[in-house]
């Protein structure tokens, strides 16, 4: 099991920031502050966590804190903070030599005593936006010195799915690094925020039928079923309803609050009650189509949309997106203290989830991985695009593909000894493939085990065996339906090799038609299912839900493929759960928000136009040679012939007439060549949709994959092709032309492969 980050909270209050660290996965071992029912509700709500009471305006007391985590071998991650600015605070009397401005630096000398990876810091608005910024100017250079790179943002809460109009800048530094953190994008757009009733209307009224506020007890049933999904989160751990007593305004201000209509305040009342009340938020409403005002301390400011009282500290804690299992500690006063005082545990999760990205590329913590049926590296491409996987071996037994993902290794992911763990070798011969070969064939390989036991665990294995076995096409093509083909069953190797070192997880992808195929009368589906929990794996019992489309991810190609993700049952609980959420909520978040066409994947790539004249065609070019750095643009021979077939096809396309549909593509290929084809022969791109999928089948004959325009005549480049599978220009190919066209048509696209290794990170992380 990986080591969780560690975290210690100073100016911890209640706990909120903590608690989306805590929520995001982090090891929240320490809350440091100087209130005692704040503490106490720290401790209450942070797992084991332990608290400590000091005075931070003593420096001296810093060595409390760092002989508490020496005694106790914690080594420190991410120290977080809210340290009190009010001489900064807009919605306060502004004093820039209020001593508590200062707070900040009990968390600067902490952090250059014990070093932690990074440090977050929240604070009020005016940090930046007072005095030209003084303030956060201030915070950024005094990190700066102690060798932190610290990053300021402004994040408003509703775009984070908190029910609450809260501004707050947070300060995230990252130790002895030149990157500028990266602040989450936000999660909710203004259509879409969640809203006060969205938050807290299914909370017990406390209203009599005959109008009366009453007090209501301790503990509470739940009155009605949750409503909105923000409800159901937060009711997620908890079965009863806490924190919850009202408050009985007098009757004078019952009447007042009475006069004032939803999202209203003072100003609606009438004109002989205004002069009653001097600040801008006095007898505000809320409304319940919106998120709430700002949740402060003094709770006497707000009142419910419906209700002629203040909200409770329940209904506060909800707007502050606290979960309902979150109690608060103390008399009323201090429990809306630590409410109003405290940062949005959702905010503080987003924030602490981006930063983990972070925290594993620094200190090197990458999943270790095997590539089994690697091809060229399209899938290890993907997921090592991400920073956060190594790859341990890869195994592939084609020359050219071995020798070009060897290439990419070395050169763009500096791995030097790639030449011997990328393998060579043929899948089927298990013993040697596991303890090392020598063989005229092969050469000489030290085999799998010797890789995998310099690393202290196969985190997931990745790969697919060939799909041409389970293609439906395949089996169109192949006269024995592919029932005799030998890679029908290359499956229970890669099985073989899952079960030898029982990985977290794997990640198997395959084409759609692996669900169908039926080589000896037993689905193929089936035995993979049954094989896999053999040895402990479980895969989703609906694999309908596993069909990803490529072009969904911003690869600008129509690709179906299955995507089979199997969980270790000594790993994962409820297995099904987790893989239903990975298919349904997980995998889709990393789907594109464009759908890339043919002609913005390949239309800035240089025009390679065509020779005519025959003493160019008898050296066998037809096409001009671009100047130009991209690799791999060169076109394939055309004879004229066909030159003058793309022509028809392409113009039929860019005049709009687009006469020739499938029937006439035949006739047309019967009165060019000669003879008649059962299938249609020829395909031409079009420019503004995603191209049909790129197949191996390319390396034989590119008729099928004819560039849309006319003045080119001509089929794909190699380059084009793999543009198309989403690789990038960068990536270098070993081999022959006919090799290359083949393991790019075999390769999964590097973008698909890129969202598959994002979302599988998601599910490593919750173990």
């Amino acid at each position: 099991m990986s080591k969780k980050f560690t975290c210690v909270d100073l100016f911890s209050g209640a706990g909120g920031l903590s608690r989306g660290f805590l929520d995001a996965g982090y090891d929240v071992v320490l809350g440091v502050d100087f209130d005692d029912a704040a503490l106490k509700t720290f401790k209450a709500n942070h797992g084991k966590a332990e608290v400590m009471k000091l005075d931070l305006f003593d420096h001296s007391n810093i060595d409390k804190i760092v002989e508490y985590l020496d005694s106790r071998n914690i080594k420190l991650d991410v120290l977080v903070g809210g340290p009190p600015c009010q001489g900064f605070s807009i919605a306060g009397p502004r004093d820039m030599n209020d001593k508590r401005n200062s707070l900040y630096l009990a968390m600067v000398k902490l952090a250059d005593r014990l070093k932690p990876q990074a440090v977050v810091l929240e604070n009020v608005p005016g940090l930046i936006q007072t005095n030209n910024g003084i303030g956060a100017k201030r915070i950024v250079q005094d990190f700066a010195e102690i060798g932190y790179k610290m990053t300021p943002k402004l994040l408003y809460a509703p775009d984070y799915g908190v029910p609450q109009i809260r501004k707050r800048v947070f300060f995230v530094g990252l130790r002895d690094s030149d990157v500028e953190f990266e602040f989450p994008v936000a999660t909710c757009d203004k259509e879409h925020y969640v809203t006060c009733a969205d938050a807290i209307d299914d909370l017990p009224s406390l209203q009599t039928d005959a109008g009366e506020i009453i007090y209501g007890e301790d503990i509470q049933e739940y009155k009605t079923p949750a409503r909105t999904e923000y409800q159901t989160k937060m009711r997620k751990n908890s079965d009863k309803v806490q924190n919850h007593i009202g408050s009985i305004p007098i009757e004078k201000t019952k009447k007042m609050i009475s006069l004032v209509p939803e999202g209203k305040n003072y100003k609606a009342l009438p004109e002989e009650y205004r002069g009653m009340y001097k600040y801008h938020e006095a007898l505000t409403r809320y409304h319940s189509q919106k998120p709430s005002l700002t949740i402060n301390t003094g709770h006497r400011s707000h009142f419910h949309y419906v209700y002629n009282r203040i909200p409770t500290v329940r209904e506060s804690a909800r707007l502050q997106s606290f979960p309902d299992d979150f109690i608060f500690y103390g008399n009323k006063s201090q429990q809306y203290k630590q409410v109003g005082n405290a940062v949005p545990p959702m905010l503080g999760k987003v924030v602490a989830t981006k930063l983990k990205e972070y925290l594993r590329r620094k200190r090197l913590i990458k999943y270790k991985m095997i590539d089994l049926f690697a091809g060229c590296g399209g899938l290890t491409e993907g997921f090592m695009q991400t920073g956060l996987y190594e790859e341990v071996a890869a195994v592939e037994w084609l020359k050219p593909q071995v020798n070009t993902l060897r290439k990419r290794l070395k050169e763009k992911w500096s791995e030097e000894d790639a030449d011997d763990r990328v393998m060579h070798f043929d899948i089927q011969r298990e013993e040697e493939l596991f303890q090392g070969w020598d063989d005229k064939e092969f050469g000489k390989g030290k085999g799998l085990d010797y890789y995998t036991s310099k690393v202290p665990k196969i985190d997931l294995i990745i790969g697919g065996p060939p799909c041409q076995a389970y293609s439906v096409a395949g089996r169109v093509r192949d006269e024995n339906g592919m029932k005799n083909d030998y890679r029908n069953y290359l499956f229970e190797h890669y099985l073989s090799v899952v079960n030898r070192y029982k990985p977290k997880l794997f990640v198997f992808e395959n084409v759609p038609g692996i669900l169908s195929a039926s080589p000896n009368g037993t689905p193929i589906k089936e035995l993979i299912t049954q094989g896999f929990e053999s040895i402990g794996y479980y895969i989703s019992n609906d694999l309908k839900k596993a069909f990803v489309n490529a072009v969904d991810y911003g690869v600008p190609q129509n690709r179906n493929r299955v995507i089979i993700v199997g969980l270790n049952k000594d790993y994962y609980s409820e297995t099904q759960k987790i893989l239903d959420r990975f298919y349904e909520e997980i995998l889709p978040k990393f789907k594109s928000n464009k759908v890339y066409t043919v002609k913005e994947a390949i239309g800035d790539l240089p025009k390679l136009l065509p020779l005519f004249d025959e003493e160019n065609h008898k050296k066998r070019r037809s096409h001009t040679t671009p100047e130009c750095e991209i690799s791999w643009h060169v076109p394939r021979y055309s004879n004229l012939r066909d030159m003058d077939t793309f022509t028809i096809l392409e113009e039929d396309i860019e005049s709009g007439r687009r006469e020739y549909d499938s029937k006439k593509i035949s006739e047309l290929y019967e009165k060019k060549v000669g003879s008649k084809s059962p299938i249609h022969r020829y395909h031409v791109l079009e420019p503004n949709e995603p191209s049909t999928t790129i197949i191996a089948h390319l390396y034989k004959d590119g008729n099928r994959f004819i560039h849309y325009d006319s003045s080119q005549k001509r089929t794909i480049t190699v380059r084009e092709a793999a543009r198309l599978q989403s690789f990038p220009d960068d990536f270098e190919f070993v081999g022959s032309r006919g090799n290359v066209y083949q393991m790019i048509g075999n390769a999964v696209p590097p973008r698909l492969a890129k969202a598959i290794a994002s979302a599988v990170k998601e599910l490593l992380e919750e173990i």
